[in-house]
């Protein structure tokens, strides 16, 4: 287990140990961690999907009874959510944390207006509304290859018009393989985080002629979720944001730049026969 947690909202991961480096990631509240390398106030870290970057020590604290892993069993699936003191929206929220971020969601069953119980890494209850909450007992069972495509497309579409972050991960801003890494991990599947197919991970190549909804398409430097018949969404820099594409010439939003530059798919899913 990883000795180390996510306790900021979201958390700068770094290229180089100190405040002007590049943005090389960002880390979701409740994610798990080990600490690699120390240098005072910053800290080299392998995140839990196998990442590693320098992060500061102000937005990290230890797993005190090294169980959290165990313990959080829900993630954020709104945009954000603010975790209130009170079952009511009238209180000061304890912490505002965004989409992806894990918790233990200590109430089975929502109360008759609606809300949770829920905890924190470090042990603080509070309540959040249910509409604002995802089971990992909700995610697409491990065999139903559909239900996983068609619900990685759906959490992929839920950021259409975020603003493009270069390393972020987050509604308030993200980029082209932030984007694919979160429609994965909403759904309880961790891939890749940067724009390439890397040994080691659950993506492997296949040809364009297998390419089915929710498989990847990789350009240099860039990373796209297809959706259906050439059409995808991507976070791009050159548009803004988080947009719709096609690969077909034929459709209103192709992008022949794209097409052009297309040099491989990838699927986490076994191909059929």
């Amino acid at each position: 287990m990883h000795s180390h947690i996510i306790s900021a909202a979201y958390a700068p991961l770094l290229l180089q140990p100190k405040p002007d480096s590049e943005l090389a990631d960002e880390a979701l509240y409740g994610m798990s961690l080990d600490i690699l390398e120390d240098k005072g106030t910053w800290k080299y870290v392998r995140l839990e999907y196998q990442y590693e970057a320098w992060v500061h020590e102000t937005l990290i604290a230890e797993d005190a009874d090294q169980n959290w892993q165990k313990k959080r069993n829900a993630l954020i699936q709104s945009p954000f959510a603010e975790v209130l003191p009170n079952p009511t929206y009238k209180g000061n929220p304890i912490i505002r944390i965004p989409r992806g971020s894990l918790i233990h969601c200590v109430s089975e069953f929502p109360d008759e207006e609606g809300w949770l119980e829920i905890e924190l890494f470090d042990g603080t209850h509070g309540f959040c509304r249910k509409e604002w909450i995802r089971h990992f007992s909700d995610f697409p069972e491990k065999d139903d290859s559909n239900g996983i495509r068609q619900a990685v497309i759906n959490d992929a579409l839920a950021y259409l018009g975020t603003h493009y972050k270069w390393g972020g991960k987050s509604p308030a801003g993200i980029d082209c393989s932030g984007l694919t890494f979160m429609a994965y991990w909403m759904n309880g599947i961790s891939i890749y985080r940067d724009a390439s197919i890397k040994a080691g991970y659950a993506v492997h190549e296949i040809s364009k002629e297998n390419l089915q909804p929710g498989d990847l398409l990789y350009f240099p430097g860039h990373i796209a979720l297809h959706i259906e018949n050439g059409d995808y969404v991507h976070s791009t820099g050159s548009q803004g944001g988080v947009v719709l594409n096609s690969l077909n010439p034929e459709a209103p939003r192709y992008y022949k730049k794209l097409d052009d530059e297309l040099y491989a798919c990838g699927s986490i899913f076994a191909q059929k026969n």
